[in-house]
C-alpha cells in the first residue's frame, strides 16, 4: 500500500507533509517536523502553502521513513 504525500512550505517557512487521503472530517492529515506532531489541515490552509522542492523536503522524508511510513509516493500536486 502506498502512502501518498505532498510536501508544502507554510507562510512561516516550515516544511510540512500532507497525506493526501482525506479523513472522516473532510480534512487532510499533515505532519510537521518542527512541532513533531500530526495535525488536521483543511484545503484552504494547504492552498496558502507553497509547493516544496525536493531538496527542501529530504529531511522530513527521511524522518517519515524512520517513523515507519512505507512506500512513500511524493505527489507534486494535490486534487481537492
Amino acid at each position: 500500500m502506498e502512502t501518498k504525500v505532498n510536501f508544502r512550505i507554510t507562510k512561516q517557512g516550515e516544511i510540512i507533509a500532507i497525506f493526501t487521503k482525506r479523513q472522516r472530517n473532510g480534512k487532510f492529515l499533515a505532519y510537521s517536523l518542527y512541532d513533531n506532531m500530526h495535525f488536521d489541515a483543511d484545503s484552504t490552509f494547504i492552498r496558502e502553502c507553497k509547493q516544496a522542492k525536493g531538496y527542501n523536503s529530504s529531511e522530513l522524508l527521511a524522518y517519515l521513513k524512520n517513523r515507519g511510513y512505507k512506500n512513500i509516493k511524493i505527489l507534486l500536486r494535490m486534487n481537492f
